[in-house]
């Protein structure tokens, strides 16, 4: 921008064709181009309030739209190797009292989460009654404490690993009704901040993807349904989405899938 303006230039006198070679400039990020629109806009903002500027020029200068990142999944053999790394984890280490780490919780809620594409609060939230075992469903409801996002209710199938945790947890426990479905060892309902730090940490000992994180697996039960070939209302109604656009974001996962269909039709 020192190059393209004067340097005897007052700011009442730049014009938004002045500044918006250098917030546009291609040679640099786009994160960098929206703070430097920021940062001038915050600028010229002040200077009419000193009355030194008549106007703001920003107002004429495009913000840079912001990037929209492809989200990160998780394979399913990543899942495998972040379970066994919290299993070593409970077998490897012990407190002062020789009491081995309360993980077990974090492996449940794991499985369940990428089984059901489940947000973290709709899990936590969890409770029992909630569970259909027999009919193989899991029931996502507003209590007085706790409201779905976007207020809306849902049905979602429970099968494969998702359906065997909680099975076996309901075998071995025998849990109330009311009670939360998942606890730590002390019974006590897990913390939403005591999900993600915990989860977190165990994705770095693991030394995955750095982007992961707990919501991933959300995106995981998406992205293997994407791949999978269910179409993307389905998806969206097992995810809870209220637009469709939203579920949308996982499209690109599947070109084979793509392939597969024009094969059908026209191969």
């Amino acid at each position: 921008m020192i190059e393209q303006v004067p340097a005897e230039t007052l700011t009442r006198d730049l014009r938004p064709s002045q500044i918006r070679p250098y917030v546009l400039d291609s040679s640099v990020s786009n994160a960098t181009k929206r703070k430097r629109h920021r940062h001038l806009k915050t600028f010229f903002k002040w200077t009419v309030k000193e009355g030194l500027s008549d106007e703001n020029p920003m107002q004429e200068v495009p913000r840079p739209s912001k990037e929209k990142k492809k989200p990160a999944y998780f394979r399913p053999a990543d899942i495998e190797k972040l379970i066994q790394v919290m299993r070593s984890h409970a077998d490897e280490v012990c407190d002062a009292a020789g009491r081995s780490p309360d993980v077990k919780w974090l492996e449940e809620i794991t499985r369940v989460a990428v089984g059901t594409g489940l947000r973290r609060g709709e899990l936590i939230n969890l409770r029992w009654r909630d569970v259909d075992l027999q009919e193989r469903r899991i029931h996502v409801r507003h209590r007085e404490d706790f409201s779905t996002k976007g207020n809306a209710e849902r049905s979602i199938p429970l099968r494969g690993n998702a359906l065997l945790t909680l099975q076996e947890m309901s075998d071995t426990r025998s849990p109330k009704r009311d009670e939360p479905v998942f606890k730590d060892q002390n019974g006590k309902a897990i913390r939403p901040d005591r999900v993600s730090s915990r989860f977190k940490t165990f994705v770095r000992k693991a030394g995955l993807d750095d982007r992961l994180h707990f919501h991933s697996l959300r995106h995981t039960t998406a992205s293997w349904l994407t791949m999978d070939g269910v179409p993307m209302r389905v998806i969206q109604a097992i995810l809870g989405h209220a637009s469709i656009q939203t579920t949308e974001i996982y499209s690109h996962l599947a070109p084979e899938t793509l392939d597969a269909a024009m094969d059908e039709t026209f191969g």
